[in-house]
C-alpha cells in the first residue's frame, strides 16, 4: 500500500472544497433569482400548509381503514382491495361530477 503525503493532498482538497462552495453559491443565487426558495419560518408556506392538511387526511384514511377491517373481520388484503375500489369509485364520482 502506498503512503499518502498529506502535504500534497491538502492543496488539492482545498481546491475542491473552494470549487464546491462556489458551485453551491451559484445554485443558491440561481434559486433566489427564480424565486423558488421557500421561507422556512413562514407559517403559511406551501410545505407547512401541505403538512397541516396532509396529517388529518392521513389519519382519517387510517381510521376508516381500521374501522372497515375490524367491523367486517376481513383479511387485510380483502379490506385493502375493498377500500381501494371504494376510493376509486369516490374519486371517479367527484372527478366526473358536473360543477
Amino acid at each position: 500500500m502506498q503512503k499518502v503525503d498529506h502535504k500534497q493532498i491538502k492543496p488539492v482538497y482545498k481546491c475542491y472544497n473552494c470549487r464546491s462552495d462556489a458551485l453551491t453559491k451559484q445554485m443558491a443565487d440561481m434559486s433566489t433569482k427564480r424565486g423558488n426558495l421557500e421561507c422556512l419560518n413562514d407559517n403559511y408556506g406551501n410545505s407547512k400548509l401541505a403538512e397541516d392538511f396532509d396529517r388529518p387526511v392521513k389519519q382519517m384514511w387510517l381510521t376508516a381503514f381500521e374501522e372497515l377491517q375490524t367491523s367486517t373481520d376481513m383479511e387485510e388484503l380483502q379490506a385493502l382491495e375493498l377500500f381501494s375500489s371504494s376510493m376509486q369509485v369516490l374519486w371517479n364520482y367527484y372527478l366526473l361530477k358536473p360543477v
